[in-house]
């Protein structure tokens, strides 16, 4: 155990100047262990259980989603949104204390959920997810990339979930970051287009 403001101790000092100048009675012993007690608190205490590493702290997670039209295929019941979106939360709740981050894209990205370890917030943003009303035309891949390298700019482990079907692309040679970004992509549903 240890203290965090260990000045706090002074103020016990007091104590025994008041028992040279008065007499204690079980009033007066009762008011110091209060005292005491709030003086402790003060010096705010803490017990460390567990040495938590940076390198557990400093891992993210960008999830993203396409928002294209070839995601409303019905090949997977009831659709390949819908089922992505299944698949995020099963992702999610395997989490323990990760940041994660929702982002959309079809011929832009944007944000759908800011980074967050609220794990129920996140379920209830992604659930309620739609495609009718995003502009769907094309998928690009460097646009997610981009922002998932800038959102993720300040971590030193950068991790993207991509859950895509990959649009009408077959090559992704061009479609890529410099390897000084250090970010690891990872392509789930892919899918033949219809």
């Amino acid at each position: 155990m240890t203290f965090l403001n260990y000045e706090f101790f002074i103020l016990l000092l007091i104590i025994p100047f008041y028992f040279f100048k008065f007499k204690a009675s079980k009033d007066m012993i009762f008011l110091f262990l209060c005292y005491f007690f709030i003086v402790i608190a003060l010096a705010r205490p803490i017990i460390y259980s567990n040495h938590i590493s940076k390198d557990k702290l400093d891992i993210e997670f960008t999830v993203a989603i396409d928002f294209s039209k070839s995601m409303l295929a019905d090949d997977i019941k009831p659709n390949r949104f819908e089922f992505a979106k299944e698949k995020i939360n099963t992702l999610v709740s395997k989490l323990n204390s990760q940041k994660i981050s929702l982002l959309g894209f079809s011929n832009q990205a944007f944000i759908v959920v800011p980074s967050t370890n609220d794990y129920e917030v996140f379920a209830f943003l992604n659930k309620n997810l739609s495609i009718e009303n995003i502009n769907k035309n094309g998928t690009d891949y460097l646009k997610i990339l981009k922002a998932t390298n800038e959102i993720l700019s300040h971590k030193t482990r950068k991790f993207l979930v991509l859950f895509t079907d990959a649009g009408e692309q077959r090559d992704f040679s061009s479609r890529t970051l410099p390897p000084s970004d250090k970010m690891r992509a990872y392509r789930i549903l892919r899918t033949p287009s219809v």
